[in-house]
């Protein structure tokens, strides 16, 4: 070690210059010495900079593991600098591999990167992805900042016509928040203060998800907010969404303790929310109409485990009426039309009762457990003993 830090100068000379860079950066690495590092990094920038070089996926895995701050910034650079990465797939790899190490690291280092991604003026989806990526890098910590940074043009800069990408873009994004459970309630709380319709729409969605019930002081202050959120609906006002938040909080919380009992993953817990939203939404005519209209049928297979109800099926096609479960079905089977709270709708798997009976049949609907069979054990033969002559 003492000879490798020594000779790190003469060693980072030759690796500006390409010259056994491989066997170098094993030597240097495996010293594990912070000033080294930084040296040696300073020597790999200046051989990526230089035109006759060509990045390669090796290059990539050699900067990363540097291990520092500043060895995400370089693979940032690469990974967005169109001039010299020209292979778009090695962009990207440089761009997941920066992201990785500040995972890893717990640093901040590439995050004004996605912020500027973020604010910037172009409609793309880019923006919306980018406030994706510092939640994966920096989790709850930035969960604030980043909904506060959404510009008032909405999550992808769509413009209002189209409301059913609308709605799932800002579903979708509060569906990530899930996952931090409890921490996320104080940094979204905050945001219901927001002057931008934005960050406090994207507020009461979470928190509504969330089920938590700590959140409902806050969104009851919010309730009367007659500010028109036209993303959604030309009459939906903030104070509407507030309202269906409040009353939806306490079924969600409920929700979320038989998700935890039955040990569902996160993907079988976002389409068991996704589906009860759809059923929560009568907090007007207009917002049942079109909110959260099409958000179930944007997922291509519901999961059978969880959507496959206990009993007969009622009906091949449920439509809005006016029966007392709120649904009423066409072309029913004389076995239960007598329990129509109890209605599911073939085509979709859905639950299609009042929010009570929807509930109640709706987890009664999740199989529980298997047991798991008690492994056999297996019996040893017994050694025939050979008798001595």
């Amino acid at each position: 070690r003492t000879i490798g830090a020594l000779a790190a100068d003469p060693l980072c000379k030759m690796v500006k210059q390409n010259v056994e860079t491989h066997a170098i950066a094993k030597l240097l690495i495996g010293l594990k010495s912070q000033a080294v590092n930084r040296k040696f990094l300073v020597a790999l920038e200046s051989l990526a900079m230089n035109p006759a070089f060509k990045i390669t996926d090796s290059f990539i895995e050699m900067v990363r593991s540097v291990n520092t701050d500043e060895a995400s910034i370089l693979l940032m650079k690469l990974g967005t600098d169109k001039t010299r990465v020209k292979n778009a797939d090695l962009r990207d790899t440089a761009i997941e591999n920066a992201k990785w190490l500040a995972r890893k690291l717990s640093s901040s280092a590439i995050l004004p990167h996605f912020y500027a991604a973020m604010a910037r003026k172009e409609k793309s989806e880019q923006r919306f992805y980018a406030a994706l990526d510092v939640l994966e890098i920096a989790g709850v910590n930035e969960l604030g900042k980043v909904v506060a940074a959404f510009k008032n043009d909405g999550l992808y800069g769509t413009s209002a016509d189209n409301r059913s990408e609308n709605i799932n873009n800002f579903l979708y994004f509060s569906l990530q928040v899930i996952k931090y459970g409890g921490r996320a309630v104080p940094p979204l709380v905050k945001q219901l203060e927001s002057k931008n319709p934005i960050a406090k729409v994207l507020a009461i969605l979470s928190l509504k998800l969330l089920g938590d019930k700590r959140a409902i002081p806050a969104l009851r202050k919010v309730a009367d907010d007659s500010t028109v959120f036209k993303q959604f609906h030309d009459s939906l006002t903030i104070g509407r969404l507030a309202q269906n938040a409040i009353s939806a909080i306490p079924i969600f919380a409920i929700l979320h303790g038989v998700a935890r009992e039955k040990k569902l993953g996160r993907k079988q817990l976002h389409n068991l929310i996704l589906s009860v939203c759809q059923n929560l939404s009568d907090v007007g005519d207009a917002l049942a109409k079109d909110m959260f209209k099409n958000v179930v049928e944007s997922i291509a297979e519901l999961d059978a485990k969880i959507y496959k109800p206990k009993g007969k099926k009622c009906c091949k096609v449920c439509v809005i009426g006016t029966k007392p479960c709120g649904k009423a079905c066409q072309a029913p089977d004389k076995a239960c039309t007598e329990k129509l709270d109890a209605c599911v709708c073939v085509a979709t798997g859905t639950l299609v009762a009042d929010k009570a009976s929807l509930l109640k049949q709706f987890l009664a609907a999740i199989p529980k457990d298997a047991p798991k069979e008690a492994p056999k054990k297996k019996l040893k033969k017994k050694k025939k003993r050979r008798r001595r002559r």
